[in-house]
């Protein structure tokens, strides 16, 4: 086969192999939810399929144009090539599964109207001056430009109602406008809303509206916190509660939308809290889970419109016969004169158009067969389905400054094999992020600890509510009387105290001697896997960590180890175990560097601490510090994190908001006034107080935890699982 039988067959496929590439591509697409959040290796291919899906129906766009000028002699027999044109444009408008592979995208909705405009006036014109086939043809042509035409108007609808100036919009309860019929104008612009907004919205924005502001003005913190306070301590697990949970989610429409980072009134606040405390710890999880997939499907699908009455008549009636009437139409059509590979294309294009536009009618029949199925299965085996159909195992990735270190010393196979070293650097960084399978066991711990803090901490105390959004470390350490031996651990930027802590964490996990208890195994797992997922945070994460956060702290500090192990007077371990040679030299070796010093006596003041005290307290300040963390980070930052499969400092920022306490937006919208009388536990005021009252007021507030910290362990066991 010559060059030039290649080049005449590249000639006669071309379009046809464009236009199944096309294809190919929306149907990576319509599986792009599972592949971007359950599969993290395959959202490469998904967003090669979002960017070069659209690239590809462009160009198939210009072939065509361009082949139809080449053949205006022999138009006939190209006649099935124009019907693509519209089914190209059903591809620009995408499937129903995605419509934003990054929140930025939905950003651009209005540079997507005018691409709209564009294609669709190419489109039309290659039609409408190159056809010359039989009326069925052209029938089903239209019928296929009315579906295409629709969906590519969907399009930046969808990107617009996910914008983030439209999320906050809809987002904050408003005191709804007084509907008047003066106009035609009025009556239509009412319409039109109505058929555009989704009415879960509407139906909250109704009955929350109009109270808004007389809410927010009559609300006090200090009784919010008096109220919350008596709800975790009243109120008891409704477990039929928990099991609704698994097959309604409705209430989660209604729900405060916290990626938003807008202000609830406090008494909406603490009516979703009263809901979460009636779910068991299932169900807990299970409704974060949801809602973090509710928002999701608004924010990055075309969830949004789709569930608008316009949506749903377009998406359930419309599209779908349009889509069959297609197919029946080209199926009754003469075909003779026709290529006959031209013809098996347009069959795999319109049929495959059909089964996209069917989609949604079998996921509904799904949604509705599912729960009744899931009710009849849980009767029978609760326990199995809770733990294995209904919750996925959520994985918490993991990193280590001290393996980091160690590859840098002695590279892998797969480090050897990259040439430069900025791809070594690159390798080390971003291969070798692992995954553990304690997520959920980790959360059911974050929510006890949440929970602890409202009962034996908070105790409807305003300032103490104020103080226990601001813990990171130091409230373990005063229970554990550790508080002035490593208490400047945490008084130095949170950055720098995480770096700290987790190289601690790892050299005390290698100096454990005897196996020790069940418990206190649990406890060592959880902290290393807490402790592995914030340096995660910081070197591949940083703006989620915090704001601020430096990523540069993680190679000064394996260049700061790397250093301190060549000047070491220790004999090294011939196996190249960095740890064991680590712990060796910090014996022998007194360093120089300010951070081998810092972490150096953070461990030795660990290590002095009883063991099984010593893992508690570890693991109460990584809670502590994960949860400090959590609520520092914008809403925005956590909904950006969906579109990359989502962050497990989302799930922990969930329970924290839905348990009550304090979000970012109230934090930085606090409108409290300080009383300058002091104070601890004031009313509105809630002032810190003088620094004398502010330290009787924690002293009273801490009082019955350090009573019971007489050494030991067993007084903390309240944070562990039942």
């Amino acid at each position: 086969m010559g060059l030039s039988s290649a080049m005449h067959w590249w000639e006669e496929w071309q379009l046809r192999i464009l236009v199944l590439g096309s294809l190919f591509f929306q149907f990576i697409l319509h599986f792009s939810v599972t592949m971007r959040r359950i599969v993290p290796r395959l959202r490469v291919l998904v967003w090669v399929a979002y960017i070069g899906g659209d690239s590809l129906a462009i160009y198939a766009l210009a072939t065509l144009f361009s082949r139809q000028k080449q053949r205006t002699g022999d138009a006939g027999t190209s006649a099935l090539e124009v019907v693509w044109a519209p089914v190209l444009l059903i591809h620009l408008g995408g499937p129903y599964g995605i419509s934003a592979y990054s929140l930025e995208d939905n950003e651009l909705w209005l540079r997507h109207v005018m691409t709209s405009m564009t294609q669709i006036t190419v489109a039309l014109y290659v039609f409408c001056k190159w056809w010359s086939g039989q009326e069925k043809l052209l029938q089903t042509a239209i019928l296929l430009f009315v579906v295409g035409i629709i969906k590519f108007l969907e399009k930046p609808w969808a990107l617009r109602r996910a914008s983030y100036n439209s999320i906050q919009a809809s987002s904050s309860l408003s005191p709804r406008r007084k509907i008047s019929f003066t106009g035609v104008g009025d009556i239509i612009a009412t319409f039109v809303r109505c058929c555009i907004s989704d009415p879960f919205y509407l139906v909250v924005a109704y009955e929350r509206g109009d109270q808004w502001w007389e809410l927010q003005e009559s609300e006090s913190l200090q009784k919010y916190v008096e109220e919350a306070s008596n709800c975790v301590l009243t109120t008891e697990v409704d477990h039929e509660e928990g099991t609704q949970v698994t097959v309604d989610h409705s209430d989660l429409y209604g729900h405060t939308d916290y990626f938003a980072d807008v202000i609830s009134p406090y008494s909406v606040r603490l009516s979703e809290l009263q809901l979460f405390m009636k779910l068991g710890s299932l169900g807990r999880y299970i409704k974060v889970k949801m809602y973090l997939e509710l928002r999701f499907s608004y924010m990055y699908t075309k969830m949004g419109t789709a569930f608008s009455p316009l949506g749903q008549f377009f998406h359930y009636y419309m599209l779908p016969s349009l889509a069959i009437a297609s197919v029946v139409l080209f199926a009754k059509s003469h075909k003779d004169g026709y290529s006959g590979n031209d013809i098996r294309v347009t069959y795999i294009l319109l049929y495959c158009t059909a089964a996209q536009e069917l989609y949604i009618w079998g996921t509904y029949l799904l949604g509705n067969l599912f729960p009744t199925l899931f009710q009849t299965c849980q009767k029978c085996l609760p326990a199995y389905i809770g733990k294995c159909l209904l919750v996925n195992p959520s994985t918490l990735p993991q990193y280590s400054l001290l393996s980091y270190c160690a590859r840098k010393r002695k590279p892998t196979i797969l480090m050897k094999l990259a040439t430069f070293g900025f791809l070594r650097e690159l390798i080390n960084k971003n291969w070798y992020i692992g995954q553990v399978q304690s997520a959920g066991d980790i959360t059911c711990v974050v929510h006890r600890h949440v929970e602890v803090g409202w009962k034996e901490y908070i105790r409807g105390n305003t300032a103490r509510y104020k103080r226990y959004n601001n813990l990171r470390g130091q409230l373990t350490l005063r229970r554990h009387h550790q508080l002035e031996r490593i208490g400047w651990s945490l008084d130095m930027p949170f950055d720098q105290s995480v770096l700290l802590w987790h190289v601690a964490t790892d050299l005390c996990f290698h100096h454990l001697i005897a196996s020790p208890q069940e418990v206190v195994t649990r406890w060592i797992g959880w902290s290393r896997d807490i402790s592995n997922y914030m340096i995660y945070l910081l070197f591949i994460r940083p703006e989620m960590l915090m704001p601020g956060t430096r990523p540069g702290l993680f190679d000064i500090a394996s260049d700061s180890i790397q250093l301190f192990l060549k000047d070491g007077k220790a004999s090294l371990d011939k196996g190249g175990d960095l740890v064991h040679d680590f712990i060796c030299t910090m014996k022998t070796t007194k360093p120089e560097d300010r951070l081998i010093l810092l972490i150096c006596n953070l461990t030795e003041a660990l290590m002095e601490v009883q063991e099984n005290a010593r893992w508690n307290l570890i693991l109460g300040v990584w809670l502590e510090m994960l949860c400090y963390s959590a609520n520092r980070c914008r809403g925005y930052l956590h909904a950006k994190s969906l579109g990359q499969g989502g962050e497990y400092l989302s799930t922990v920022w969930l329970i924290w908001s839905f348990m009550g306490m304090q979000t970012w937006a109230e934090r930085h919208h606090n409108l409290e006034q300080l009383d300058e009388g002091g104070g601890g536990g004031g009313g509105g005021g809630g002032g810190e107080g003088g620094a004398g009252d502010r330290g009787r007021d924690e002293e009273e507030c801490l009082g019955a935890s350090t009573s019971r910290s007489q050494g030991g362990a067993d007084q903390f066991t309240e944070i562990t699982i039942d």
